[in-house]
C-alpha cells in the first residue's frame, strides 16, 4: 500500500474513532480542513509537525499513522451527514 494512502486511512480511522469532523479536528490542531481532507485522501504529504499536531488532538502517537493497514472490519463507520441543527431561540 502507498505510504500516503496507508497514513491517510489510519488519520480517517482515528478522527472517525474519536467522532471528530474533518472541520473540528482541522480547526483544534490549527490546519487547513481541506489539507486535512487530502491527507486523508492520500494526494497530500503532510509534515512531521503536521502529524504532531494532527497526532495530539486525537490523542494517538505518531507511529500509528503508520500502523499496519486495519481490515474493512475494523474501520471506524462514517459521521452521520449534516450539521446538527441550531439550538432553539429563547
Amino acid at each position: 500500500m502507498n505510504i500516503l494512502r496507508l497514513v491517510g486511512l489510519n488519520l480517517r480511522n482515528a478522527r472517525l474513532g474519536k467522532g471528530l469532523s474533518q472541520e473540528t479536528l482541522a480547526n483544534e490542531a490549527e490546519v487547513a480542513m481541506n489539507y486535512v481532507s487530502g491527507i486523508e485522501r492520500g494526494v497530500q504529504n503532510p509534515t512531521v509537525m503536521v502529524l504532531h499536531r494532527l497526532a495530539r488532538v486525537l490523542g494517538i502517537t505518531e507511529s500509528q499513522f503508520f500502523a499496519a493497514a486495519p481490515n474493512r472490519d475494523a474501520l471506524a463507520r462514517n459521521l452521520k451527514a449534516g450539521r446538527k441543527p441550531k439550538s432553539a431561540k429563547r
